[in-house]
């Protein structure tokens, strides 16, 4: 306020030079605000095409799993594999066909697939859901082999059929009794029906938003999606390798997150990076920056247009305080005094609204105010503490010790920094009755920085002892339970390092919890010779395919003994 009125006193001339100034200012301020934009605008139109491509590449993940999940089921169950490996192994007599075209049908018409096969392990059709089935695909047959080699389910890559249908296929072996693998069950994915359209979507109108999926086939680069408001064109697209400034090509040559280079249309556009986990697959998220830049520029131009409305009513305004200098300053002068008010106001409605307890004094250490709070955890009213030092209101005792505990206020006033009381302490409440209290306390300061007081802020702590106490109560119950149960029980985590060993793997190996939680080897070094391959096989399966798979196996324990244990993970 006095800025203003001792302006408007200064000549006409310095009036123009300053408007004249603030427009340079603008000017200057609006182009680098433009640039400023684009960085700002870029950054949140990245984030949204990240969080989509996040959002997708776990949906097609979760995806992949659960085709590799349900084509596993099938060929794993065991009244249904039991009489595939039958009828690959030319045992037909004992094979109902019915019942496996029926099992077939059904898993195809519940997850929707469009074509399921048994074949052997030479990959010849055995059974068929399809009255003229389809011939394998190169990229099937390549997907059979890896199956039976590894003896997991598996995905196979994309590819178009004699049709110029793009199908993938879900291939898992089933074993005999050997455990070695009999055949194949496949079952055909039209990528057209259910992957495409989860690229397709997008959360909110752009015409130039689009995600794709890739990879690299060689020295080119296969988009393996439709290009947006483009059918048919899945599988269709090859850019060669050598053009790095493609997103694609940055996408499969291992380039992950932001990502700003040019299209195959030849537009700059910025797009995200990432691949798809368990496939090589990868999938680019991208938007045209000519729309980036056309919004920077229009916030632009507003603010240039408001900046000059603002100059124009500045001109005016000056003049018009030229003239009502003096009833502007008294205006000026009531409003910033109405304004103290509202704040003092609001600063005391704040102050006694507060959940914790609350108390202000000034640099001598006596009290200026406390809210209800305070008042209910002391026993003091406010109109009988006001004016008294806070020690004589605000007692407090160390728990251990019972010795007294001088209050923070002169510590703050000498460092003008934030103070915390130490543990187990102690309030004397105005009745005697004493109360376990966390607190700190705080300078307040001028606008010229220095200390006018402190303001003491505290709670009790009754409710929350009882809470922690509660607390290690229950974990005393958990660990006797742990101790005491009859079952051998282990936790194992990422690394396979042993995080907890029930105390009956004694009775049972012989060994301490605390020589398998040191030696996380041990657990498989006392398994017998002739059950490791059952052994790892079953942890192999546990670990690559969710679910609950259980099998019995022997054990050499400490003593020499043979001891057999059944195995649930």
């Amino acid at each position: 306020m006095v800025t203003t009125t001792e302006f408007v006193k200064k000549p006409i001339r310095l009036v123009l030079i300053a408007l004249l100034v603030a427009l340079t200012a603008l000017l200057t301020g609006t182009y680098v605000y433009y640039l400023s934009a684009i960085d700002n605008i870029s950054d949140r139109v990245y984030h949204q095409l990240s969080a989509v491509a996040w959002t997708r590449t776990n949906l097609i993940e979760t995806w992949r799993k659960e085709r590799m999940a349900d084509v596993w089921t099938l060929a794993t169950e065991p009244l249904i594999s039991k009489q595939l490996v039958n009828l690959a192994e030319g045992r037909a007599d004992q094979v109902d066909k019915t019942n496996i075209l029926e099992s077939l049908e059904v898993a195809i018409k519940a997850y929707s697939y469009s074509e399921g096969l048994i074949l052997n392990r030479e990959s010849q059709p055995l059974i068929s859901t399809g009255s003229d089935p389809v011939p394998l695909n190169a990229v099937e047959e390549n997907a059979i082999q890896e199956s039976l080699e590894t003896g997991l389910p598996k995905l196979s890559d994309l590819y178009r059929n004699s049709k110029g249908q793009v199908f993938m296929a879900a291939v898992a072996p089933f074993s005999n009794s050997r455990g070695e693998p009999s055949g194949v069950v496949l079952l055909r994915i039209d990528a057209q029906e259910k992957l495409y359209p989860m690229m397709e979507s997008w959360p909110t109108p752009n015409d130039t938003v689009e995600s794709a999926l890739c990879r690299r086939d060689g020295d080119e680069v296969v988009v393996l999606t439709n290009v947006r408001r483009k059918e048919g064109t899945g599988m269709s697209l090859r850019m060669s390798m050598s053009q790095t400034h493609l997103p694609v090509v940055q996408a499969v040559s291992g380039n992950v997150g932001m990502y700003q280079g040019y299209d195959i249309r030849g537009v700059d556009v910025l797009a995200d990076l990432r691949s798809i986990p368990g496939s090589r697959w990868f999938m680019v998220t991208k938007t045209d920056m000519p729309d980036i830049i056309a919004e920077a520029r229009s916030r632009s131009a507003t603010i240039a247009l408001l900046g000059v409305l603002s100059l124009i009513i500045l001109g005016g305004a000056l003049a018009y305080v030229s003239r009502r200098r003096e009833s502007h300053l008294y205006q000026e002068l009531y409003q910033s005094e109405k304004l103290q008010r509202e704040a003092e106001e609001g600063f005391r409605t704040t102050l006694y609204s507060i959940g914790d307890a609350v108390i202000t004094t000034d640099r001598g250490g006596f009290i200026k105010q406390m809210n209800p709070v305070a008042q209910r955890l002391t026993g003091w009213p406010e109109q009988e503490a006001v004016g008294k030092l806070l020690e004589d209101v605000f007692q407090i005792i160390n728990e251990v010790s019972r010795e007294p505990v001088g209050t923070p206020v002169e510590r703050v006033m000498r460092t003008g920094k934030l103070v915390g009381l130490a543990n187990h302490t102690l309030l004397i409440c105005r009745d005697g009755s004493e109360r376990p209290i966390a607190d700190s306390a705080a300078p307040i300061t001028e606008m010229d920085g220095s200390v006018s007081g402190v303001v003491l802020v505290f709670r009790d702590q009754t409710d929350e002892r009882a809470a922690l106490q509660r607390l290690r109560d229950n974990q005393q119950r958990l660990t006797i339970i742990a101790d005491h149960i009859y079952d051998w029980e282990y936790w194992l985590d990422d690394d396979n390092r042993m995080e907890f060993c029930s105390p009956s793997c004694k009775r049972l190996t012989g060994y301490s919890p605390e020589e398998f939680i040191d030696d996380p080897q041990l657990v498989r070094d006392i398994i017998h010779p002739d059950d490791i391959e059952l052994y790892d096989r079953h942890v192999s399966q546990a670990t690559s395919v969710p679910g609950v798979y259980e099998c019995d196996y022997r054990i050499i324990a400490r003593d020499g003994k043979i001891v057999w244990l059944s195995h649930c993970c």
